[in-house]
């Protein structure tokens, strides 16, 4: 009971006024800042903080920064592009020898 009439720790206060300036950062930025620039900017507006405390609090708010997509390495071919007919369905076993040939090029 006493844990609930207590006031709350310097943390506590210092985590509320971090939460708000950090969401308020993130939301200027249209939601594509991180945990990195986040910080840069609370630095640049005079707020000193540690990198992992931001850390520690974005992830509590649940604040990721957008990342970049790899392109894909291979080529895709195009649908009109012609391809060979498969003759063979599928079927790769051949009752004798030189019955059946196939190549991959």
């Amino acid at each position: 009971y006493a844990a609930k009439q207590r006031t709350p720790s310097a943390r506590a206060v210092r985590d509320g006024e971090l939460t708000e300036l950090i969401m308020e950062i993130y939301n200027d930025s249209k939601q594509v800042y991180g945990i990195r620039k986040i910080h840069a900017e609370l630095l640049r507006r005079g707020t000193k903080v540690a990198q992992c405390t931001v850390e520690r609090l974005c992830r509590k708010l649940g604040i990721r920064g957008v990342v970049r997509g790899k392109f894909p390495r291979r080529p895709r071919l195009a649908p009109e592009t012609d391809r060979p007919d498969d003759r063979v369905e599928r079927e790769f076993t051949a009752d004798g020898p030189n019955e059946l040939w196939v190549a991959d090029i």
